[in-house]
């Protein structure tokens, strides 16, 4: 049987050698961002942000929030409906949860 040619441009191969404390810290960093950790190696390399898939929806939550409120404001509702305290709640809870994740070595 004969395998098809994958079509991931990623086909070079790099050996890195690494004590095993700085494998078990990166492991856990990679895993902390949710990327592999090929994904993670690479974008710190390559110097980009490291923005992880829970942080990515985090965003979009906010934005879907800040939107409803946006709605609400312009079109003159009133800012204590019930809506509006709760996305404002939810809006305190994800960034709680973002302070508490703080990476390691964040100041």
């Amino acid at each position: 049987m004969r395998f098809k040619k994958s079509a991931n441009p990623k086909s070079a191969r790099i050996v890195v050698y690494a004590t095993p404390e700085d494998k078990q810290l990166i492991d856990a960093n990679a895993r902390e961002a949710q990327l592999s950790v090929s994904e993670y190696l690479i974008n710190v390399g390559l110097s980009r942000k490291i923005k992880s898939q829970i942080e990515q929806h985090v965003i979009n939550e906010v934005r879907t929030t800040a939107d409803l409120l946006r709605d609400f404001y312009f079109n003159g509702k009133p800012l204590n409906d019930i809506r509006v305290v709760e996305a404002f709640d939810h809006i305190v809870a994800i960034l709680t949860t973002l302070i508490a994740r703080k990476p390691r070595g964040a100041k």
